[in-house]
């Protein structure tokens, strides 16, 4: 039986203020929405609701986009994943 199956809880493995944490990043740098929206293969309307919390913020667009800012996956991860 796993955990699921027992009622358990999934440990989320996104931050919950990852797109907030993302959004600083993005200010501090002065960085285009739709630059890392193109380097992330989504739409510029996908990253506004990424950014606003409209969007689900997952660890298959915390990876890539750790890699395109240059940041370490912990930021966006509540374990280092790799």
């Amino acid at each position: 039986m796993n955990s699921k199956e027992r009622g358990e809880k999934m440990p989320e493995v996104v931050k919950s203020d990852a797109n907030v944490i993302l959004q600083k990043i993005i200010d501090e740098r002065g960085l285009k929405k739709n630059y890392i929206a193109s380097e992330l293969g989504i739409s510029p309307s996908s990253m506004s609701a990424l950014l606003s919390g409209g969007k689900k913020f997952t660890a298959d667009i915390a990876l890539p986009l750790s890699k395109i800012l240059g940041v370490p996956n912990s930021v966006f991860l509540n374990k280092s994943y790799s």
